[in-house]
């Protein structure tokens, strides 16, 4: 093992459930590089988890075909069963791929639509990978500016790291010749970071639930304020 590797826990001390592993990609194009983008951290993600032995189930979810679904949603004319299923598979995940195109410096408009269809906290303890596409490496802070706020309401544990890829990062552009190359180790250790948050999960120990403290009966409501404080009227200048 390498000086600079971590220790992980291994499959027989995390849970023998397998691991729900889901991507969403906030790609509108066809073909799109934010889903292949998804596809491919999706796919390091699970050989990963895979490498320390459990058992994965995967799903992909593509907000494309979710477009018109999720406008009437946010109308509320109609909640499609299909956009239901997906916020369901969603919602039932051990661990998340999210990736969003850039559009106007921002996380794009259809992405975070579908997002805010979920309920805030509904996301708690659940490891993120977060992602992004754009046309340069300068909209790269759209993760922490615009993905990371918004899962973060969610209740999500975002990975500290996550991955941009520009155009250039796909081989053949001015800016980085070595670009695909580089984005193949970013991927990889994206993966293996998530990989490794879910053993994280799995593998801390479940606190009991907290007991509700309720106040005496007799306790009563409210105080009458003490006699060297000066009541709140009296500071208005209210009799």
């Amino acid at each position: 093992m390498s000086m600079n590797t971590p220790s992980f826990p291994t499959a027989s001390h995390a849970s023998d459930a397998p691991v729900r592993l889901t991507a969403v990609s906030g790609g509108m194009g066809e073909p799109s590089l934010t889903t292949r983008l998804s596809t491919r951290l999706h796919d390091a993600a699970r050989r990963e988890l895979e490498a320390h032995g459990l058992d994965v189930e995967t799903a992909q979810v593509p907000l494309r075909p979710l477009a018109t679904a999720v406008a009437q949603a946010h109308l509320g004319t109609v909640r499609e069963p299909h956009l239901d299923r997906a916020l369901d598979t969603v919602l039932a995940s051990d661990a998340l791929v999210v990736v969003a195109p850039t559009y106007k410096a921002s996380m794009a408009g259809m992405a975070r639509a579908f997002w805010e269809l979920v309920e805030d906290g509904a996301l708690r303890g659940v490891p993120v990978l977060l992602a992004a596409t754009g046309g340069t490496a300068r909209h790269s802070l759209v993760l922490d500016t615009s993905l990371r706020p918004l899962f973060a309401q969610l209740g999500a544990t975002a990975l500290p790291h996550g991955v941009f890829a520009a155009t250039d990062d796909w081989g053949g552009g001015p800016a980085t010749a070595d670009g695909a190359g580089a984005l193949d180790v970013r991927i990889a250790g994206a993966g293996a970071d998530l990989a490794h948050a879910v053993l994280r999960e799995r593998a801390a120990p479940r606190p009991p639930e907290a007991s509700v403290r309720l106040p005496p009966a007799d306790m009563p409501t409210a105080q009458a304020p003490s006699p060297t404080e000066t009541p709140f009227a009296a500071i208005l200048g209210r009799p």
